[in-house]
């Protein structure tokens, strides 16, 4: 990740003025911040008979992306 950040010396709206830049990611690197696991019992498909679903799932990241931002001091 890299951050960049610039204070104005002389806004042009209000007191203070700022802007950053953030980009994340900057090598697209592929990963997972969180995974589930999940269970619940089926009793509806076959009746008279309960069968246990179990499934996994993950959440993938953003590959490279940019956020920026303005900070007004009034």
């Amino acid at each position: 990740d890299v951050s960049l950040s610039y204070a104005m010396p002389k806004p042009l709206i209000g007191k203070t003025m700022s802007v950053q830049v953030l980009a994340n990611n900057i090598f697209s690197a592929v990963y997972s911040s969180n995974g589930y696991y999940y269970t619940y019992d089926d009793d509806f498909s076959v009746p008279d008979t309960i069968t246990t679903i179990e499934g996994t799932g993950y959440y993938p990241q953003a590959l490279f992306n940019i956020l920026a931002g303005v900070t007004l001091g009034f």
